[in-house]
């Protein structure tokens, strides 16, 4: 289905506006399934209440269009309860499919936001649709963080809380598990799961990034449902407190899941 696109007050604003405003180069790091409506990096601006150069998401609909990344700080912010998540993190949802906030953002889709570990931290993962709950028509995950301070053990073990969003409908249907980094030997391992799907995780760690195989399974059986996944994400913070990230499956994006988490205690 295609996006239509409706022209906004908010969307000609920005339109009106250079795209130089928009910075380039920033050491902001992350992906998207499917980039065909939405793009991640780092905000520009600033456009009104959106703030520049940090952790940002561009949607090519409702007047705007991809190039134009607005801070996902404040979007997140719109929804000021949001839903809790396993570990402590909380699922912001911002439903623009309609009428959303002033000033008018008509045609935007449906957006859940998650951010890892505080605020300032500026570590996110999500997932976005034009429908949302209703079908999860076009739908796309992502994450994008700051990498502004990021460093690396060189050695040592360590586990991570991971929460992971597949069409995110109520609390409780995220799914959780844990991701195994090895420091000393570049890998990262494990899995999360819901009632309903299982992701598993195998990727080598290069630098402060990581990429990999994925596999999707039912949980009730431990039946295969794709087992030719790939799995991409970024550490962030000192000593590789954070990660964020995605598995997506080519042939079943269905099963594309975004993905995050806070490490544990480093074991030497």
């Amino acid at each position: 289905m295609k996006v239509t696109t409706k022209k906004t007050a908010f969307g000609a604003l920005v339109l009106s506006l250079s795209l130089s405003c928009v910075a380039q180069a920033a050491p902001f790091a992350g992906d998207v399934s499917d980039g065909t409506y939405i793009a991640i990096g780092q905000s520009g601006g600033p456009w009104g209440p959106h703030q520049p150069n940090l952790s940002g998401i561009g949607i090519d609909a409702g007047g705007m269009t991809k190039s134009q990344i607005v801070d996902i700080r404040f979007l997140a912010s719109l929804d000021s309860t949001g839903q809790a998540l396993h570990y402590g993190e909380v699922a912001r949802q911002l439903d623009m499919r309609g009428t959303g906030p002033d000033p008018d953002h008509t045609g935007l889709g449906y957006f859940t936001f998650v951010g890892v570990g505080d605020i300032s931290d500026d570590v996110w993962f999500g997932e976005w649709s034009w429908s949302g709950p209703s079908g999860f028509s076009d739908r796309a995950v992502f994450y994008v963080g700051d990498k502004d301070g990021v460093s690396m053990p060189s050695s040592g073990t360590a586990v991570y809380s991971v929460n992971g969003l597949n069409q995110f409908a109520a609390s409780g249907d995220e799914l959780y598990g844990s991701l195994n980094a090895d420091f000393g030997n570049g890998s990262l391992s494990g899995g999360f799961q819901n009632g309903a799907l299982g992701i598993s995780v195998d990727a080598s760690i290069a630098g402060s990034s990581f990429t990999g195989t994925a596999e999707a399974y039912n949980p009730a059986t431990s039946a295969t449902l794709d087992a030719n996944g790939v799995s991409k994400g970024e550490f962030y913070g000192a000593d590789a407190a954070f990660l964020a990230g995605m598995a997506t499956f080519v042939n079943n994006s269905q099963y594309d899941t975004s993905f995050g988490g806070e490490r544990g205690a480093i074991t030497p």
